[in-house]
C-alpha cells in the first residue's frame, strides 16, 4: 500500500492586464465569392469582381483599421474594429496570462497574439451571399 501526503500547492494569481483603449494598424485580406457592399466597405479600392479582379477570382486589400476597446472586465472584452467605411462590433476573451485574445463579431472571428503595444493575428469570415474572406490585423497600441 503506498501512502500519498497531500502537499498545499499556493495558487498564484495571475493579473489580466488591463489593455489600452485604442490600437491602431492594417487589416490585410483576400476575399473570394459573389461580393456585396459589405465587401465593398473592406475594399473600397477593388470593384466588384470586373475586369482584372473577375479574372484572378479572387480580391485583396490592405487598409488601415482601429481597434477601440469600449469596455473590459478582467479576461472579458467589448471592442470595435473600425475602418473609414465599416465598424463590426467584438466580443472577446483573454487567455489566463493575456498574451492572446479570441474575437468574434457577426461575420469575422480571430485568434490574436498581444507582445507589449503591439497586437497581431489572422482569422476568417462568412457572409451571407456566400463571399468569404482570409484576414490578418497588425495594431499597435496608442
Amino acid at each position: 500500500m503506498v501512502l500519498t501526503a497531500g502537499l498545499a500547492v499556493p495558487v498564484l494569481a495571475q493579473t489580466v492586464p488591463v489593455l489600452p483603449t485604442t490600437w491602431e494598424g492594417r487589416m490585410t485580406g483576400t476575399q473570394t465569392g459573389p461580393g456585396t457592399t459589405v465587401v465593398s466597405r473592406h475594399s473600397p479600392a477593388h470593384p466588384d469582381h470586373v475586369g482584372a479582379d473577375a479574372a484572378k477570382g479572387w480580391k485583396s486589400f490592405n487598409n488601415p483599421y482601429t481597434l477601440r476597446i469600449v469596455r473590459q472586465d478582467g479576461r472579458h472584452i467589448e471592442a470595435n474594429l473600425v475602418s473609414d467605411r465599416h465598424t463590426s462590433v467584438w466580443v472577446a476573451t483573454l487567455s489566463a496570462d493575456g498574451k492572446t485574445m479570441q474575437a468574434t463579431g457577426p461575420t469575422a472571428k480571430y485568434l490574436l497574439q498581444i507582445d507589449g503595444n503591439r497586437m497581431s493575428g489572422c482569422g476568417s469570415a462568412h457572409y451571407t451571399d456566400g463571399t468569404y474572406s482570409a484576414l490578418c490585423l497588425e495594431l499597435t497600441a496608442k
